[in-house]
Protein backbone atom coordinates (compact mmCIF):
# COMPACT_ATOMS: atom_id res chain seq x y z
CA UNK A 1 0.00 0.00 0.00
CA UNK A 2 2.90 2.64 1.16
CA UNK A 3 5.41 1.05 -1.65
CA UNK A 4 5.11 4.09 -3.67
CA UNK A 5 6.47 6.16 -0.85
CA UNK A 6 10.00 4.51 -1.06
CA UNK A 7 10.27 5.16 -5.09
CA UNK A 8 9.82 8.72 -4.92
CA UNK A 9 10.70 10.44 -1.22
CA UNK A 10 12.27 13.55 -2.49
CA UNK A 11 8.41 13.89 -3.20
CA UNK A 12 6.71 12.78 -0.09
CA UNK A 13 5.94 14.66 3.07
CA UNK A 14 3.67 12.57 5.31
CA UNK A 15 0.98 14.50 7.77
CA UNK A 16 -0.14 13.55 11.04
CA UNK A 17 -3.04 14.46 12.73
CA UNK A 18 -4.36 13.89 16.14
CA UNK A 19 -7.84 15.11 17.23
CA UNK A 20 -10.11 15.27 20.12
CA UNK A 21 -12.02 12.44 19.26
CA UNK A 22 -14.70 11.41 16.61
CA UNK A 23 -18.13 11.78 16.90
CA UNK A 24 -20.04 9.99 14.10
CA UNK A 25 -23.67 11.24 15.41
CA UNK A 26 -22.96 14.58 14.35
CA UNK A 27 -20.75 13.98 11.13
CA UNK A 28 -17.12 15.18 13.58
CA UNK A 29 -18.40 18.65 14.09
CA UNK A 30 -16.80 19.87 16.76
CA UNK A 31 -13.77 17.56 17.22
CA UNK A 32 -10.58 19.43 17.33
CA UNK A 33 -7.56 19.22 16.15
CA UNK A 34 -4.76 18.49 19.14
CA UNK A 35 -1.28 18.30 16.83
CA UNK A 36 -0.02 17.92 13.56
CA UNK A 37 3.05 16.90 12.48
CA UNK A 38 5.39 16.08 9.25
CA UNK A 39 7.62 14.29 8.14
CA UNK A 40 10.15 15.10 4.58
CA UNK A 41 11.31 11.74 4.30
CA UNK A 42 13.98 12.96 2.07
CA UNK A 43 15.71 15.28 4.21
CA UNK A 44 14.20 13.80 7.67
CA UNK A 45 12.77 17.05 8.70
CA UNK A 46 9.79 16.97 11.20
CA UNK A 47 7.86 19.45 12.38
CA UNK A 48 5.56 19.25 15.41
CA UNK A 49 2.59 21.78 16.69
CA UNK A 50 0.05 21.98 19.51
CA UNK A 51 -3.46 23.32 19.93
CA UNK A 52 -5.02 23.27 23.07
CA UNK A 53 -8.85 22.11 22.06
CA UNK A 54 -11.60 24.20 23.36
CA UNK A 55 -13.38 21.09 23.78
CA UNK A 56 -12.91 18.03 25.99
CA UNK A 57 -10.32 15.20 24.47
CA UNK A 58 -11.83 12.13 24.69
CA UNK A 59 -10.70 8.89 26.85
CA UNK A 60 -10.27 6.93 23.64
CA UNK A 61 -8.41 9.35 21.83
CA UNK A 62 -6.41 9.95 24.77
CA UNK A 63 -5.66 6.10 24.72
CA UNK A 64 -5.06 6.33 21.29
CA UNK A 65 -2.85 9.16 21.05
CA UNK A 66 -1.60 9.74 24.58
CA UNK A 67 -2.82 13.93 24.79
CA UNK A 68 -4.70 14.94 27.37
CA UNK A 69 -6.06 18.12 29.11
CA UNK A 70 -5.37 18.45 32.55
CA UNK A 71 -5.72 21.89 34.82
CA UNK A 72 -7.03 23.81 31.68
CA UNK A 73 -3.66 22.63 29.64
CA UNK A 74 -2.25 19.92 27.28
CA UNK A 75 -0.21 17.11 28.47
CA UNK A 76 1.52 14.43 26.90
CA UNK A 77 3.13 11.39 29.43
CA UNK A 78 2.77 13.98 31.96
CA UNK A 79 4.73 16.70 30.13
CA UNK A 80 2.84 20.14 29.61
CA UNK A 81 2.61 20.58 25.75
CA UNK A 82 2.60 24.38 24.74
CA UNK A 83 0.45 24.96 22.18
CA UNK A 84 1.23 26.96 18.69
CA UNK A 85 0.23 30.91 19.09
CA UNK A 86 0.43 30.61 15.26
CA UNK A 87 -2.05 27.84 14.90
CA UNK A 88 -4.23 29.04 17.34
CA UNK A 89 -4.53 32.64 16.14
CA UNK A 90 -5.90 31.07 12.74
CA UNK A 91 -7.90 28.45 14.19
CA UNK A 92 -9.45 30.58 16.86
CA UNK A 93 -10.60 33.29 14.15
CA UNK A 94 -12.53 30.79 12.80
Amino acid sequence: MLSHLAAAPSETVVFDLETSGMDHQTRHRGVEIVSIGAVDLAAGNTFEKFVLPRRPISASASNTHGLFKQGGRLVDSGECKTPSSQILKIYRSK
